[in-house]
Order: C-alpha cells, then sequence, then structure tokens
C-alpha cells in the first residue's frame, strides 16, 4: 500500500470506472456539448484515428469524461471557495472573462482541465486512503498481544 505505482494504478482503474459508468448512465449529453464547443468526431478536419473512432463507443466515452470533468469542476470551484475565504466571485469573473474572449470553444479546454482535476483529486483521495489503512493495519499490529498458554 505504499508503493506509488500502486496508488497510480488504483487510481486510473477508478477513473477508468468512472468514466465507463457515467458513460452509460448519462450517454446522450455529449450531443449538446459537441453544438456547444462546435466540434464533430466525423470533422475531416479531426486526426484520421478519431475520425474511425467516431461512433457510439466515442460518444460514450465522451459522456463518461464530461460527467468525469463536471465533477472535477466542482471540486475546483470547492477549491476556489476555500482558498477565497467562501467568495467564489474572483473565480468565476475570471472563468467568464476567459470565456467572454475566446469564445464558448473555450470550453473544450475547461473540460479537459476539469478531467485533469479529477484525476488528481482520485490520486490524492487514494493516497490518503492508504495511508489511513496502514495506519489502522499498524495499529492492529501494536496492539497485538499473543495469548499465553
Amino acid at each position: 500500500l505504499e508503493a506509488r505505482w500502486l496508488h497510480r494504478v488504483v487510481s486510473a482503474t477508478a477513473l477508468l470506472l468512472a468514466v465507463a459508468v457515467c458513460g452509460l448512465l448519462f450517454g446522450g449529453v455529449e450531443q449538446p456539448f459537441y453544438s456547444l464547443v462546435e466540434w464533430s468526431p466525423q470533422a475531416r478536419t479531426n486526426p484520421s484515428f478519431v475520425r474511425v473512432l467516431a461512433g457510439p463507443l466515442l460518444d460514450r466515452t465522451i459522456a463518461g469524461l464530461l460527467c468525469v470533468s463536471s465533477v472535477g469542476f466542482g471540486l475546483s470551484a470547492r477549491d476556489a471557495l476555500r482558498a477565497h475565504g467562501g467568495q467564489l466571485v474572483p473565480w468565476l469573473c475570471g472563468l467568464g472573462a476567459s470565456v467572454a474572449a475566446s469564445g464558448v470553444r473555450l470550453l473544450r479546454v475547461i473540460a479537459v482541465l476539469s478531467a485533469v482535476h479529477s484525476a488528481a483529486t482520485i490520486t490524492v483521495e487514494v493516497q490518503r486512503r492508504a495511508r489511513l489503512m496502514l495506519v489502522r493495519r499498524g495499529e492492529r499490529v501494536l496492539e497485538y498481544s499473543p495469548k499465553r498458554i
């Protein structure tokens, strides 16, 4: 439980599982997102591997990533709320100004960064829980006293 590679494997598995479950539960949310950010997986301007993968599997994956990104955005907002002493106004003003200057296509970047934030949060949580398990197991070992016959 102390190995960093194990934390990363568990975190990646949890993230992939979250994307898969969210993709199955919330399939269909990707179509409004495609319209909002003015993107289509079948567009000729996309790399050939994206056009080949375009279809139900890619749509479900995008839907799952959007769900995970939404959670990441919420976690980022929570962190900003804590950092700014309970006020989200500076954070929202900066976000609003960025979207106003760049247009709604900036939401693509925000979605990716939110997914990265979710992945980082999952990794930190896995590490925290692993340490907690080690402490609990360690306390049990330290408190162990064999029965005397």
